[in-house]
């Protein structure tokens, strides 16, 4: 029988320590290292993808990931140690669990969807961050890693001409009409 413990209107009840998990810190850990794993062995042309989504992603999925990873550890820690939390209907403690692995699969999608699926090309959310990552790649200079990038600018060669043709421009964060 747990003991409920009620202040101003909301009762709090002590997390079943025995209760199931099905998304804890153990299971973060090891999606984390497959997708570590997947990161590191990649080709040069899928980090390139990732590098140059209309997402700054690489930034967004390490903030992303590393909260997740926070807070399965104090979920985990919450679950041992039987501290008490609300008791609710809607955020039980398998919702919760649910909600951070499916936050977990939603960047793992993420990249996959960038990655290997629909492939980001040029445009306007991502100008800065193509033009980055080229100009690094070209300065590298390894010719198995032109020749792929070279075969990766085929798919933004059409977004690249409409946006070299167009007639305004960027000053100082202005749009104004070139001459």
């Amino acid at each position: 029988m747990t003991t409920e413990h009620c202040f101003i209107g909301v009762c709090f009840i002590p997390l079943d320590g025995s209760g199931q998990t099905f998304f804890g810190f153990s299971e973060f850990l090891t999606g984390l290292a497959l997708m570590v794993l997947a990161w590191t062995i990649a080709d040069v042309r899928y980090r390139f993808r990732i590098q140059v989504a209309p997402l700054p992603l690489l930034g967004m999925s390490f903030y992303v990931v590393a909260a997740i990873g926070l807070l399965t550890l104090l979920t985990d820690l919450w679950r041992a140690e039987q501290w008490l939390v609300p008791r609710g209907i809607l955020l039980t403690p398998a919702v919760w669990q649910a909600l951070l692995g499916g936050a977990f699969l939603l960047t793992i999608l993420t990249w996959a969807w960038l990655g290997f699926i629909r492939p980001p090309t040029y445009g306007q959310y991502n100008a800065a961050r193509f033009q980055q990552t080229l100009y690094r790649i070209i300065l590298n200079g390894s010719p198995t890693e032109l020749a792929v990038i070279a075969d990766e600018l085929a798919h933004s060669a059409q977004a690249l001409v409409q946006h070299a043709t167009n007639r305004y421009s960027l000053k100082n964060g202005e749009r104004i009409e070139r001459l």
